[in-house]
């Protein structure tokens, strides 16, 4: 899947959800009229996002900002050792919205919180880590992320900055695993990458690897589109329950 129908599929979900609206309405259970309550109220903010949202999140420094120039091509975005991004920055993909956040746990409490508010409110997520892993406040973060904020099945992991580990993929998925119990790496769509190989590939000598590096890179590219389609039938299925 190269391209994106949001905007098409939305207007379908938008009638099948009035149509549920509208059957729950003439219900008098009094259960059922929050429900109805709550799901318009939600409807309602939903709406309001013209595009799907993907939110990049992750500790400072784990290359968020560079993977999203890689995606989009966008030379406006800014990219330094030095914390650069301290704010909520949208940029526009195909048909998707793609948010770089600024770092979490980074000294600043307020950029965790700008984080937090906006994430809640997108469609999926990309948490980005280095070939270090988790920090102690990072994987804190990401647990939080799992599960208060429930967004199990809506997120991909990514593990950046792999050609300065030593070691494979294989070596740190099980440092992976004690951090995101009880969950398993698959559940993330976990994948390894270096968002270098985009920008300085003609710096590096071994072509065969960089290959291979680039093979991964399009491997995360991939991930992120599956998760879009999967939110997509994710929110059918639901509309469906709704109005059995």
């Amino acid at each position: 899947m190269s391209s994106f129908q949001f905007n098409a599929k939305s207007q379908k979900v938008n009638q099948l959800c009035q149509e549920t609206i509208d059957i729950l309405e003439i219900r008098t259970e009094e259960e059922i009229k929050k429900l109805v309550d709550d799901f318009q109220d939600f409807w309602q903010e939903y709406q309001q996002q013209k595009q799907l949202s993907i939110a990049f999140i992750g500790q400072y420094n784990a290359g968020k900002s560079t993977l999203i120039k890689a995606l989009t091509g966008d030379e406006s975005v800014r990219i330094s050792a030095e914390i650069c991004t301290d704010k909520v920055t949208e940029y526009a993909w195909q048909d998707v919205l793609l948010l770089d956040t600024p770092g979490i746990y980074a000294g600043n409490t307020e950029h965790d919180d700008i984080t937090l508010e906006r994430i809640s409110k997108c469609d999926l997520l990309v948490f980005v880590v280095p070939n270090e892993l988790f920090n102690p406040q990072g994987a804190a973060f990401f647990q939080t992320v799992a599960n208060q904020m429930q967004r199990v099945g809506q997120m991909v992991l990514v593990v950046n900055k792999m050609s300065r580990e030593s070691g494979s993929p294989q070596d740190l998925l099980s440092t992976i695993t004690q951090v995101i119990e009880p969950y398993y790496p698959q559940q993330f769509y976990t994948c390894f990458i270096d968002e270098a190989i985009n920008f300085y590939n003609e710096e590096l000598n071994d072509i065969e690897n960089n290959q291979q590096e680039l093979r991964n890179f399009d491997q995360s590219k991939h991930e992120i589109l599956t998760q879009i389609e999967n939110k997509r039938q994710e929110i059918k299925q639901e509309i469906k329950q709704l109005i059995k």
